[in-house]
């Protein structure tokens, strides 16, 4: 049943109760739907945002206020919150991920595009170690496939490099943008075709968004890659595709094109 908050009617500590054990993402839609007396009543609320810590966290953490208010505490838990689930996903504790990530879902946190220290998520960390069931559970949460880190980097060119080719499946799906280039330049199809990693580029190019004659800023596309890195492989595979130019790449390196592709 549908419940109004700002029903005069409704007794401010039900009202507190009921807010308390909103999830955190609805509660912050609330918080912005409010009249300005009920908004002071319970978001704007100092013992309120104790009780919701308490009831978030305490399962998790021995709480004591660590701001300068209990709003400013809850923050912190948040953060710390987030550290925890980076630093097992880093450290390759799936059970205790997947806890944490069944929490986060339940709790609504909205932590699951924030950053290390570094700049990178908790999506980049689960793609780059090929963990597909933890990349599920992250996109289902409203993980951003296409979150660049700053090096421009994205979980889908981490897993790409790497050869996560069912993580890469799986974010292409998610909406990841195969084209998206990193500070370098680099696009997912080059840091594969530079490893030679021939499934994971079959996968790029098999969506029809991915584009092989794109170029970075060395002006060197994935075929080039693919040749500077003898990975001979890879270099014919990308010269089938429809778009790859051969003739252009022969006039780029020389005679020994033969020699050292086939």
């Amino acid at each position: 049943m549908a419940f109004n908050f700002d029903d005069d009617r409704l007794d401010p500590g039900l009202r507190a109760k009921i807010a308390v054990e909103l999830d955190y993402k609805t509660l912050i839609n609330l918080c912005n739907t409010l009249s300005k007396n009920v908004f002071e009543s319970i978001c704007g609320n100092n013992w309120f945002w104790e009780q919701k810590t308490q009831y978030d966290f305490r399962d998790l953490y021995d709480i004591e206020e660590l701001g300068e208010n209990w709003w400013d505490t809850y923050q912190l838990y948040r953060k710390r919150f987030t550290e925890d689930l980076l630093k097992a996903i880093n450290w390759d504790i799936i059970p205790k991920t997947k806890r944490l990530l069944r929490i986060n879902k339940e709790k609504g946190f909205l932590i699951v595009d924030e950053t290390d220290v570094d700049g990178d998520t908790a999506l980049m960390w689960a793609s780059v170690y090929g963990h597909a069931d933890i990349v599920e559970m992250l996109l289902q949460d409203g993980a951003d496939p296409n979150f660049a880190n700053g090096d421009g980097d994205t979980a889908l060119m981490w897993a790409s490099g790497v050869e996560s080719t069912a993580v890469v499946e799986m974010l292409l799906q998610a909406g990841a943008d195969p084209n998206f280039a990193n500070g370098d330049g680099d696009t997912a199809l080059m840091k594969a075709s530079r490893e030679g990693h021939t499934d994971t580029v079959r996968v790029l190019l098999s969506d029809s968004r991915t584009d092989p004659n794109l170029a970075n800023e060395d002006g060197k596309t994935a075929l080039i890659m693919a040749y500077d890195s003898r990975k001979k492989g890879m270099f014919k595979l990308l010269l089938k595709t429809e778009t790859a130019n051969g003739e252009f790449l022969w006039d780029l390196i020389g005679d020994d094109f033969y020699d050292r592709c086939w």
